[in-house]
């Protein structure tokens, strides 16, 4: 059997998402309600302080972005975190394995919808929670304009501040770039984290990455210091730390992912009392 095959990839993304759609709509449902309240809180607020008049969506877009940001990587790390919650208890795993295709095609048909598929998900459900704001704030004669113009429009200024377009008098542009790939770097190895965290622990993965975590923090933060230092790397305007911490995330991004995918070749051999925490 071929390790990929375009065709059976496509039968196997098909049948997860038929098999698994009532968890992928109750997601996609509690993302949703999470994204409406999150843009309706500030204005909300507004609302019990007798301050109805003032709402003006640009002048709280920076506020309203905030929100999304945040409602946005509960979101999308949680939805990364069960990646391979399919596999849980004994007759899940069994049932997935025994599909007629490749490990590979498996491991990439589930990292389409969890990762990039959460992703994008998030996108699109901001989208369709600001129509129903708009909508609601018809209702209740309120400002209707839509959020994603100013939203885009913070978006793409800090974009541009970051990568240069714009001048800057405290950061040259190396720094401000060499900043970027670093917060890059930082999230895909956080992402990692979690679909590293899905593989070992098949049960409240989600909590059980954070505590681990928090725990991870502690050491990354202590080595890109410390190594930064010892070796002395020197470079035009960019302290040790920052060099090192973009090496460290990519490092983790790599290693970490690359572990996950050994990890769900190994699940059917792994002993069941092993740290894998899973149902019998």
């Amino acid at each position: 059997m071929k390790q990929f095959d375009i065709h059976r990839f496509g039968w196997v993304l098909r049948t997860d998402l038929i098999q698994n759609r009532k968890f992928y709509l109750s997601m996609l449902l509690g993302g949703l309600i999470a994204m409406v309240c999150g843009q309706l809180g500030p204005v909300y607020v507004l609302i019990k302080m007798g301050h109805a008049e003032s709402i003006d969506i640009e002048r709280h877009a920076s506020d309203l972005l905030f929100t999304f940001l945040v409602v946005y990587f509960i979101f999308t790390t949680y939805s990364v975190a069960n990646t391979f919650r399919c596999l849980s208890t004994k007759e899940e795993r069994i049932n997935y394995f025994m599909l007629p295709a490749s490990n590979l095609e498996k491991y990439l048909s589930r990292i389409l919808i969890h990762v990039v598929g959460g992703m994008l998900a998030g996108l699109l459900l901001f989208i369709v929670a600001d129509c129903i704001r708009m909508g609601l704030f018809l209702i209740l004669s309120l400002p209707t304009d839509s959020i994603i113009p100013f939203v885009w429009k913070q978006i793409t200024s800090t974009f541009d501040y970051w990568t240069g377009i714009v001048p800057s008098v405290r950061w040259s542009v190396w720094q401000r770039n060499c900043m970027m790939i670093n917060f890059i770097l930082s999230m895909l190895s956080l992402y990692s984290c979690f679909l590293l965290g899905s593989t070992v622990f098949r049960r409240r993965a989600y909590v059980f990455t954070w505590s681990c975590l928090f725990i991870y923090g502690f050491i990354s933060t202590s080595f890109i210091i410390e190594t930064g230092n010892y070796i002395g790397w020197d470079f035009p305007g960019i302290c040790a730390s920052e060099i090192g911490s973009i090496v460290f995330s990519a490092t983790i991004a790599v290693v970490f992912t690359f572990l996950s995918y050994y990890l769900f070749k190994r699940i059917p051999l792994i002993p069941r009392k092993f740290f894998l925490r899973t149902k019998r």
